[in-house]
């Protein structure tokens, strides 16, 4: 009996806390978002916004500039439609432009030329949407973006265009989600993207901004700095280096191989072989300066950089042999044999490329 009193107690006073509840959201005034919505109006906070883009063409993938120019449509998924009356008559602008912005370059001026949004409701295109989704709006967009190149693996490095979208109100009003049952799409064959590059897939993250200079209240007794949230759909590409790779590094291997085939030439005509060394040591340094010149001056120990010093390492690594050869004093054992070099140096060089690609 006591237990059931208990039960029938804390049942009560949690009905009682819930009908008590105020929702600060919605009693407009002074609190965010300022705008008032009854028990009446199905309008609810935060209003989600389902986002995707189709990416039609996209070109000035130079690895020399810090930009790109891309081509696409711009989709987003509402329940609502852009424009809600309130049971008091007010009226709430849920434009998509209005609630959020898509980051391209600050020196752009493009964006102006791009079409205003086309929008799109479930009661005329039943067949564009799917669950409560009720409206759509569609954007098309030819601008410049920044991109941050990752040169880390250059040539076998992978790369990320970012469109990075950013909610203008609070995230506890606007939700921006990248849309499941319509996700991103790119076009296979785009006439203008660099040779060399092919696209992966898309992924996206978010990320939040605080701003300490604009205020909310949300509560009697609370205030906080705005928080922005921003979606990005990342587009990845893949570079297809083994063209590149040999064309890169083709001089500091053609340098390498003369450095090896010295062991071919008889042991006691050191000088033509200290020629051929010469030549090979000044091949593979000319080689790393080309590459350098063709990568932008990057703070990092990139994957071209190890291949260049490697090879001139290897090729160092002959030259030591050969005149381990000529001095009585040093044993290598096999290595003093011209056979034994040119096997030791070939399985060295082949070993060391290939856990460079790999790695």
């Amino acid at each position: 009996m006591n237990k059931l009193i208990i039960a029938v107690f804390f049942y009560t006073v949690s009905i009682f806390a819930q009908e008590n509840k105020i929702d600060y959201q919605r009693m407009g005034g002074e609190y965010y978002p300022e705008q008032y919505l009854s028990e009446k109006d199905s309008l609810e906070w935060p209003l989600t916004l389902e986002i995707s883009i189709d990416v039609k063409d996209i070109k000035g993938l130079d690895i020399n500039r810090k930009e790109f120019f891309s081509k696409f449509l711009i989709s987003s998924y509402s329940k609502y439609d852009t424009i809600y009356i309130a049971n008091n008559n007010d009226t709430i602008h849920l434009k998509r432009d209005i609630n959020f912005k898509l980051q391209t370059k600050e020196s752009n001026l493009n964006i102006k030329k791009n079409r205003k949004p086309k929008v799109y409701n479930k009661d005329k295109y039943n067949y564009l949407f799917y669950d409560d989704f009720y409206s759509k709006s569609v954007t098309l967009i030819e601008s410049p973006f920044d991109v941050n190149w990752n040169l880390k693996k250059y040539p076998f490095d992978e790369q990320e265009l970012k469109f990075k979208f950013t909610s203008t109100v609070d995230s506890s009003i606007i939700r921006l989600m990248p849309s499941d049952k319509f996700p991103s799409t790119f076009e296979p064959n785009m006439a203008n993207l660099d040779a060399g590059f092919s696209i992966k897939d898309f992924t996206w993250k978010h990320t939040y901004n605080k701003d300490e200079s604009d205020i909310i209240r949300t509560s009697p007794d609370d205030y906080r700095a705005i928080v922005t949230q921003t979606l990005e759909i990342v587009l990845n590409l893949d570079r297809r280096g083994s063209w590149l790779y040999l064309k890169l590094f083709f001089g500091a291997f053609v340098s390498w191989f003369i450095s090896w085939i010295l062991f071919f030439i008889p042991q006691r005509q050191f000088e033509s072989r200290t020629n051929l060394a010469v030549a090979a040591v000044f091949g593979a340094l000319g080689n790393k300066y080309f590459v350098e010149s063709v990568i932008p001056n990057v703070q990092i120990l990139t994957k071209a950089d190890i291949i260049n010093n490697v090879v001139i390492l290897l090729i160092a690594y002959n030259i030591l042999i050969m005149i381990a050869q000529q001095n009585k004093k040093m044993k290598w054992s096999v290595l003093e044999t011209d056979k034994g070099a040119l096997i030791k140096s070939g399985i060295l060089f082949l070993i060391v490329n290939l856990i460079i690609i790999i790695w």
